[in-house]
């Protein structure tokens, strides 16, 4: 698998190749790397194929630049930004990297995880403040303004799964683990501060969560136990609003529409993906009556 990431331009049609490729295999790199590994083997590796995936299985000793370009991207997140720089960011095993996509390099490398990077995400007010969480059981804050400070950490109850900024309150954060657990930070108490409330949202890994745009408290959570959830959260003490089992088998990911935002998107093991329209709820339109379609004036 190669670890590059590649961007594609929609607009074209039938694109041979892709509009930019972020990181992927460093072919001098990659032969340094060879040279390290075999010289360490004692000349042993005679054999051995030069792509520098095949290395990491023969030896311990390659260099820590050449393990970073062996990893395969595991996700990617844009930065969504009122400047002229285009920034992405992703993660590769317990590294996190920030991209500068018109010149399709590397700006930072962040090695705050002592295990592998599990979910990352731009804070939509602050754009520079990064939210990470990894296997490690921690969360951390980045501000990619000052690489060399020490991040904000947390510790969670478990491996993290997913991570989520409040958009209609930015400085809150949620965090859901391998526990089922969604944890709801405020980020101005600081580094360890206690969650203003822990949700037991699922009784399996919580895979994903996404607020509505369009109504300020609605969550939705979803979990390989195959259930998707709907809450209100608003009042700061959550109420359970509706549990849908929309046949995708254990739920990976999903996201409320932009443009359409009662409509709620889940994708998952099965390989399919079905569109919910939230509004078919009744405790969902009583609460959230923004919702519902807005009638016309009588003239």
């Amino acid at each position: 698998m190669d670890p590059g990431i590649e961007i594609w331009d929609l607009d074209i049609i039938d694109a041979v190749e892709p509009a930019a490729t972020l990181g992927g295999v460093d072919e001098a790199a990659a032969e340094a790397a060879f040279t390290e590994a075999k010289e360490a083997a004692g000349g042993k590796l005679d054999k051995a194929k030069k792509k520098v995936g095949k290395l990491r299985s023969t030896t311990k000793d390659v260099s820590d630049i050449a393990r970073q370009r062996m990893e395969v991207a595991c996700g990617f997140w844009w930065k969504h930004h009122t400047d002229k720089k285009n920034e992405a960011c992703s993660r590769l095993c317990m590294l996190m990297q920030v991209w500068d996509v018109a010149r399709q390099t590397a700006e930072h490398t962040f090695k705050h995880h002592t295990d592998k990077v599990q979910a990352v995400a731009w804070n939509p007010a602050e754009t520079p403040v990064l939210l990470t969480g990894g296997f490690d059981k921690l969360a951390a804050l980045v501000d990619v303004r000052t690489p060399a400070t020490q991040p904000a950490k947390w510790q969670l109850s478990a491996d993290v799964e997913s991570v989520l900024w409040s958009p209609h309150d930015p400085t809150h954060f949620l965090i859901s683990s391998e526990d089922g657990l969604v944890a709801v930070y405020d980020a101005r108490k600081g580094a360890g501060s206690a969650p203003v409330f822990r949700l037991a949202a699922h009784d399996k890994p919580t895979c994903a969560m996404s607020f509505c745009p369009a109504a300020p408290g609605l969550l939705a959570t979803a979990a390989t136990d195959k259930k998707t959830k709907l809450w209100d959260i608003s009042s700061g003490a959550p109420v359970l609003l509706a549990t849908q089992d929309l046949q995708v088998g254990a739920v990976f990911t999903m996201g409320f529409s932009a443009d359409a935002p009662h409509l709620l998107a889940v994708g998952g093991a099965m390989g399919s993906v079905v569109v919910w329209d939230v509004r078919a709820n009744q405790d969902v339109t009583r609460r959230f009556p923004q919702l519902l379609p807005q009638q016309p004036l009588a003239s």
